[in-house]
């Protein structure tokens, strides 16, 4: 129960343009890696037969079609889907191709590493991914030798472009949060300057409001009323020399 409760938060806090960015990145991921596989499939022996290549069709199709939703509208849980959605289109292709379509989980894992904000969620993901890989042994007549090595080969390589990726994506954000507190003060410093600042409580507390969309609001409406007071300035009429009383 509580993993559900923090799976519907897992995308909270992502503002709007930045669900859109998550969403087409995703959406591109689904169609460049189910292109791919058409190639791939090709070099196979034996080759699969040419209605198999409806898993590839079935991946680039629900890619193009996410690319153009309306991700600013939406609900930030519907990005699970392309966790979720992808893992079990790569279970698909390698139920009808190979056991090296395998390696297309690790585009779910950097998806998932950049885009879940909660640790828990990050976890069961990777479980999944995990589970995803092993299913093979589950229905596979092939070589199990062959299998395990190919799993053993994506298993690392999964982990480490997701922690990495992981790391990275925390990185950027703890900078970006030291730019929006730099910003959110010169803002502020700009206007008391211009008197027209947020005004100060009793106890000192300021009620800010210092999101991306309200510090870039604040912004430009200090820039326009900087403007006015420069035509304003400029307009003034001239009294050369000073009258003196």
């Amino acid at each position: 129960m509580k993993l559900l409760e923090e799976a519907n938060d897992a995308f909270a806090g992502i503002e709007p343009e930045e669900r859109v960015r998550l969403a087409r990145l995703g959406s591109l991921l689904f169609m460049v890696g189910s292109l791919t596989a058409i190639p791939a499939g090709l070099l196979l022996e034996p080759q699969p037969q040419l209605y198999e290549h409806v898993v590839s069709a079935a991946g680039f199709l629900l890619g193009l079609i996410a690319f153009f939703l309306p991700w600013e509208r939406m609900e930030p849980g519907w990005l699970h889907f392309f966790p979720v959605v992808g893992a079990l289109v790569v279970v698909a292709g390698v139920a009808v191709f190979s056991v090296v379509f395998s390696f297309f989980l690790v585009l779910a894992g950097m998806f998932v590493a950049i885009s879940v904000r909660k640790p828990i969620v990050f976890s069961a993901y990777m479980a999944y991914f995990v589970l995803a890989l092993l299913i093979p042994f589950a229905y596979t007549n092939r070589d199990l030798s062959d299998q395990a090595i190919i799993i053993l080969a994506t298993l690392p390589v999964l982990f480490i472009v997701a922690y990495v990726s992981r790391y990275m994506h925390e990185v950027v954000e703890q900078q970006k949060e030291q730019y929006r507190v730099f910003a959110s003060q010169a803002i502020a410093l700009g206007e008391r300057i211009k008197g027209n600042g947020d005004r100060i409580k009793g106890n000192g507390d300021r009620t800010l409001d210092d999101s991306p969309a309200a510090l870039e609001r604040r912004l430009k409406n200090l820039t326009l009323a900087s403007s006015r007071d420069r035509r304003d300035w400029s307009t003034r009429p001239k009294v050369w020399p000073p009258s003196s009383n």
